[in-house]
């Protein structure tokens, strides 16, 4: 919820409104995508022996998601 509140904060005070649109339909497209991504993984290491490369690939990804969101910052 509260993140909902941030995103739409920063939608409604940094972006232009003639790109707020463009902005939005990213994020969803986006969204989708790794959506997609996790289900076709999900597809393809459904196994328990597979546990171990699924917990390294999410850490992987929060520890990127992090880095680039700490690059948006600066």
């Amino acid at each position: 919820m509260s993140y909902e509140v941030i995103g739409s904060q920063i939608l409604q005070t940094e972006i232009p409104p003639s790109k707020a649109n463009l902005i939005g339909a990213t994020e969803v497209s986006i969204a989708s995508l790794a959506e997609s991504i996790i289900l076709g993984v999900v597809i393809i290491a459904n196994d328990v022996s597979h546990f171990g490369f699924l917990a390294t690939l999410s850490l992987i990804s929060v520890v990127g998601a992090a880095w680039l969101f700490c690059q948006w910052l600066l």
